[in-house]
């Protein structure tokens, strides 16, 4: 009886697993982050405050820590010159839209701009009663932008050198100043007085300004200049600034377990990096602004940037360590940006064939909801007659057909 009983002992029901709605994607994702491999640490002279690429080929970037801005080279990610003309702390070191410029504030109060080929200081910008933790060039090239911990952004002519417009209107430090991509004359700042102001220079006047609720610390702009991001505490924000009022976020996100202490986009802009003090970097996607990925590093992370063709991941820590992670870029693969102005040279125009057929064969992904569109049926005539109880003319209506 025991040998019969062994041998129609009891089976468990295999049960199918069936993916997830949106794995592919989530995977895909996955192992484009995990190319970053064999990441390169070196010891700087201070906490990493800022990291900047060049937006012009090769794309090397340039290093805020203690007092220097140290220009690496993308090709060997290896210190290729060292700017080391300031006294105290250095701050924010940007580069010009032609990368042939760079720019840095410092605890003294001083805006230098240095030359990158012969490191020489072609300008000093003094003004600033306190320390300048923040410039920015602006878009056409011809001016500096710069905030303070004087609770101002001031206004520099490169030409002259002369201050052109002080702009003042926030109540605590001033931590992130950001030119708007699409115009010369639009500045936006963000506060330790959990405000960002929108400031027009030509009137030197604020036109727009929200509370974030926390002190900011961090902010960007996309490149169409309708939007912007804030990040401060542990929440991120994204606001639009083509509202021209006082109002809600669009979207507020709040991954982190500590300060957010600084954001990037890739190349395309269609994700957006947040690193904080939690040691924690999440990589978010601008359609939706869920996490698609994270990493995680040894120490608070105060800054961060990608590089423009996307083969780049450089993270700068409180303890001076610097993270520089590569991704092997295949000769075929196109830089992100170039794609993305072959795209926009290529934008469909109303009145074209191809903008009145635009969307005839999308398909549609694995996550997304179809809604078919129904057609609103006609009723024949009559029956519109029998429904009103009119059957001469319901009939007659036949009867001609």
């Amino acid at each position: 009886m025991a040998a019969v009983v062994d041998r129609f002992e009891f089976k468990r029901l295999v049960l199918k697993a069936t993916p997830r709605v949106g794995s592919a994607e989530e995977s895909k994702e996955n192992s484009f982050w995990r190319k970053f491999k064999f990441p390169i640490v070196s010891k700087e002279a201070g906490a990493v405050t800022s990291i900047h690429f060049s937006p012009t080929e090769p794309h090397d970037f340039a290093v805020t820590a203690g007092s220097k801005v140290q220009l690496y080279s993308s090709a060997t990610n290896e210190v290729r010159k060292s700017l080391s003309r300031f006294q105290e702390v250095a701050y924010s070191g940007h580069f010009r839209h032609d990368g042939q410029l760079l720019v840095a504030g410092s605890e003294g109060g001083v805006v230098k701009v240095f030359d990158c080929g012969s490191r020489a200081i072609l300008r000093q910008f003094k003004g600033h009663a306190k320390a300048v933790k923040t410039v920015h060039f602006s878009p056409d090239g011809l001016r500096v932008l710069s905030g303070s911990d004087d609770t101002s952004v001031r206004n520099w002519d490169l030409a002259t050198g002369a201050c052109v417009t002080t702009l003042r209107g926030h109540e605590d430090y001033v931590r992130r100043v950001v030119c708007i991509p699409s115009s010369c004359d639009l500045v936006l700042s963000g506060s330790y007085d959990h405000k960002l102001r929108l400031w027009d220079l030509r009137t030197g006047t604020g036109v727009w300004e929200c509370d974030h609720g926390h002190p900011v610390e961090t902010l960007l702009v996309f490149p169409s200049g309708g939007m912007g991001v804030s990040a401060g505490g542990n929440v991120v924000r994204v606001w639009d600034l083509l509202r021209g009022e006082r109002g809600r976020p669009l979207i507020s996100v709040s991954n982190h377990q500590k300060t957010v202490t600084s954001l990037a986009f890739d190349g395309s802009c269609r994700r957006l990096l947040s690193a904080g003090l939690d040691k924690q970097l999440k990589v978010y996607s601008v359609e939706d602004y869920r996490v698609i990925h994270s990493m995680s590093y040894p120490a608070p992370v105060l800054s961060l940037a990608m590089s423009p063709t996307d083969s780049h991941l450089v993270v700068g820590m409180t303890n001076r360590l610097l993270s520089i992670k590569q991704r092997p870029v295949k000769s075929g693969e196109e830089p992100a940006l170039a794609s993305d102005s072959r795209l926009l040279s290529s934008q469909l125009r109303p009145g074209t064939h191809r903008y009145f057929v635009r969307g005839k064969h999308y398909q549609p992904a694995n996550d997304e909801y179809f809604v078919a569109q129904t057609k609103k049926q006609s009723v024949p005539q009559h029956e519109r007659f029998l429904r009103k109880f009119e059957y001469r003319e319901a009939l007659n209506s036949v009867l001609k057909v």
